[in-house]
């Protein structure tokens, strides 16, 4: 497949996991690769996070805006602004985000996981390839995303959109958690 037909599949269904779940398709059983998903993250045309049961999601940018405008992120707590602040400031590699945060890494992977589900920051581009199917991600605050791909406009029914799209793969009640 291609990154094309995965953009045209994320602009119809709006959310795709890199784990199958028991109600969602991954990209690879969808006939899509990872690098298909590191081609739209580097057009910035995919949104990396972990919104949907704290797994790697991908968002297309109308599900992203979607679920900004109708799910309110958590606080931050000290942690978690820390690494958010370094993210704002520049593009960074796991690597080097662990390393100026001075973090132990138990901390450091709560406070990352967390800005990672709240929408706080995404992958911004692909990093260093480790193999043919494998590479670091560059991280950023997500506004830096935002810069690059503006927001969609969403007609007045714009909460029934994203509830169309999240009723692909969730029930009544699990929209009604996640939008909690």
């Amino acid at each position: 497949m291609t990154d094309k037909s995965l953009k045209e599949h994320l602009a119809h269904f709006g959310l795709l996991t890199c784990n199958s779940t028991s109600t969602m398709p991954n990209i690879t059983d969808l006939g899509f690769s990872w690098s298909d998903a590191t081609n739209l993250i580097d057009k910035h045309e995919l949104f990396y996070c972990k919104s949907y049961k704290n797994r790697t999601t991908y968002l297309s940018p109308e599900a992203y805006y979607l679920i900004k405008k109708y799910k309110k992120q958590k606080p931050m707590n000290a942690q978690a602004k820390q690494i958010y602040q370094l993210l704002e400031q520049n593009e960074m590699e796991t690597i080097e985000l662990k390393a100026f945060s001075f973090m132990k890494q138990t901390e450091y992977k709560k406070a990352f996981d967390f800005l990672l589900k709240e929408r706080y920051i995404t992958a911004i581009r692909n990093g260093r390839i480790l193999n043919p199917n494998w590479s670091t991600y560059v991280y950023a605050a997500a506004e830096k995303w935002e810069s690059y791909t503006p927001e969609p406009t969403l007609g007045p029914n714009s909460k029934e959109q994203l509830i169309t799209l999240l009723s692909v793969f969730m029930t009544d009640r699990e929209i009604k958690n996640f939008l909690d």
